[in-house]
């Protein structure tokens, strides 16, 4: 999934933009959980995107996380997070946008209380830690800039973040949503090369949502 950050290294804490809406605005507050089975039918698909919109089978780099051995000692918090998400079983799905960018949804069914925790510690993860030096896999040292994200509030929880890392002149912008609905966590990761439009990432979260606020009512 994410290297998570931001263009700039400023603190944008996540904000409240919008107030949840009723069930039919594909935002709801109500707790509940939701089963594998039940996460496996919310997942989006192709036909639920705007046309020009195409699926992407491979999503093995998907809204679960990665993070070399350096995160540890530079970003605990993080690197906690990271490892701990990726450990969890996802269904996930894969995109390209119009504009080519990558965009994978994940859902993680879990107990509210635990996806509750989840949210608190990427929120925490990235107030502790705003900068991290990485090194690609030929050895070339890198700057990652992680930041929270002003956000619309989405379900009963959301918490956004960017990381933006320059690797070989090319800026990469990596935007995640984390939207939590009662015990179902949806991830929403959109890569970017250069600019990142985070209204693209805000749909696709909106239209997440809404699924699986239909698929589990």
């Amino acid at each position: 999934m994410v290297t998570v950050g931001c263009a700039d290294a400023g603190h944008d804490r996540a904000d409240t933009v919008d107030q949840p809406a009723p069930h039919g605005d594909g935002q709801q507050t109500s707790a509940r959980e939701v089963s594998a089975a039940k996460a496996k039918d919310a997942l989006l698909t192709v036909t639920d995107l705007p046309t020009g919109w195409s699926a992407k089978p491979d999503t093995s780099s998907s809204a679960k996380g990665s993070l070399d051995d350096d995160g540890d000692a530079q970003c605990p918090k993080y690197a906690a997070v990271i490892r701990k998400t990726a450990a969890m079983d996802d269904i996930s799905a894969g995109f390209v946008s119009p504009s080519g960018t990558d965009v994978v949804e994940g859902i993680l069914p879990l107990t509210e209380p635990a996806a509750r925790e989840l949210v608190t510690e990427y929120s925490d993860a990235v107030t502790a830690c705003q900068k991290m030096t990485s090194t690609t896999a030929d050895g070339v040292p890198y700057e990652l800039y992680l930041t929270a994200l002003s956000f619309p509030k989405l379900g009963d929880d959301t918490f956004a973040l960017r990381t933006t890392a320059t690797l070989s002149g090319i800026t990469i912008n990596v935007d995640l949503a984390l939207i939590r609905r009662g015990g179902a966590l949806i991830f929403v990761v959109q890569t970017a090369r250069g600019a990142i439009d985070t209204a693209t990432t805000q749909d696709v979260g909106r239209r997440a949502l809404a699924k699986m606020n239909a698929v589990a009512p």
